[in-house]
């Protein structure tokens, strides 16, 4: 078993007061909680990358299948 080194008599800087203030924009910070957690509002479909993933995978059936009848 590992033995650790606390350094509790060393006491780390507090941060100022302007840092502070401006580390509090509690809006901003749900804004960007609720954007990496929810899911996207918009459809697959409606999404310009991911409706052309989708298309080239319907080709790409849609060949395979030509191909595999013959």
């Amino acid at each position: 078993m590992k033995k650790y080194k606390l350094n509790k008599d060393k006491k780390l800087p507090s941060p100022s007061k302007q840092k502070m203030e401006s580390q509090k924009d509690f809006g901003k910070l749900f804004h960007h909680y609720e954007k990496y957690t929810k899911r996207p509002k918009k459809p697959l479909y409606k999404d310009p990358k991911y409706f052309f993933f989708l298309l080239i995978l319907v080709v790409l059936a849609y060949f395979i299948s030509e191909y595999a009848q013959r």
